[in-house]
């Protein structure tokens, strides 16, 4: 997920689904993008290497909930 996708998520959708950091996701993009601040390497390679396999694994889960096919 990334932050540009996850800024256009619905309200209802994110308190929906509160356990993730929506508001985290957009503000780490918005940093990492725009020239706000010096980036900070350790932690976006944290952040890539450590944090993305475990967020990916919960969007996916949260994915297949939301549009699981109607039996």
């Amino acid at each position: 997920m990334n932050g540009e996708a996850a800024s256009h998520l619905s309200k209802s959708f994110c308190e929906r689904h509160s356990e993730i950091d929506w508001r985290g996701i957009v503000g780490f993009r918005n940093i990492a993008i725009h020239p706000y601040f010096a980036v900070e390497w350790p932690i976006v390679w944290v952040a890539a290497t450590e944090e993305t396999p475990d967020l990916r694994e919960r969007i996916a889960a949260i994915l297949a909930g939301e549009f699981a096919a109607e039996e």
